[in-house]
């Protein structure tokens, strides 16, 4: 098998800090309208399954350069992740029974549809669906759930606005560190950031799962 030289194995590797670089030279509107884009669809056409949107969050968030910058990318998250679930609460209203019985949903278990349902149904609905919102997966499902159960429109959107707002702030907040971190500091303390970074994200994981458990 053939070795690359070093030299051209450094080309090869794409370091976090290029990547970075690549993402900061695209203009804002370009990346607020990927991460919107990517938000809307997250829920109502299931790709958070596939690339949940925690990920493309954080990523988004390295190229905030400035907190004008960053409310712009707080705004988009936020909104499309609204629209995203707003379209995901019709799908259930419509074709819940059928989504529910479907392939999609054996794959995704049942105890996740039960736990959703629950989270629709509860009589502390509304705390539950904001905690729902920092967990991966799950909070693509509450939707098609809240939709499927009925849950008024109003009451489900007002407390989803808060959940999106919230989580897209932290998420963008956290991926910002990251950016500024590799790009001000270099690799290695940047990757000791964004160690401390993930320490932080499965923290809110597991006490949003323990807050909606309770």
């Amino acid at each position: 098998m053939q070795v690359l030289p070093p030299a051209l194995r450094r080309r090869a590797m794409i370091s976090p800090l290029s990547l970075i670089d690549t993402l900061a030279a695209q203009s804002l509107a370009v990346v607020a309208l990927t991460t919107f884009l990517f938000m809307a669809t997250e829920t109502s056409l299931f790709i958070g399954l596939l690339v949940p949107g925690d990920v493309a969050v954080l990523v988004s968030g390295t190229t905030a350069g400035s907190p004008a910058e960053y409310l712009a990318l707080v705004a988009a998250a936020a909104t499309g992740a609204m629209l995203g679930e707003t379209a995901g609460y019709l799908l259930g209203r419509r074709f819940g029974s059928r989504i529910r019985n479907s392939r999609l949903s054996m794959r995704l278990g049942e105890g996740r549809w039960t736990h959703a349902e629950r989270l629709a149904s509860g009589q502390r609905t509304g705390w539950a669906l904001v905690t729902s919102r920092f967990v991966p997966l799950l909070h693509s499902i509450v939707p098609v759930a809240a939709g499927t159960l009925s849950m008024p429109y109003l009451r489900f959107i007002a407390w989803e606005a808060a959940a999106c707002t919230v989580w897209a702030a932290t998420y963008l907040g956290i991926g910002s560190l990251a950016g500024n971190a590799f790009h001000d500091h270099g690799s290695r303390i940047g990757y000791a950031v964004s160690a401390a970074l993930v320490l932080v994200i499965l923290t809110l994981t597991t006490v949003s799962r323990k807050a909606q458990a309770r």
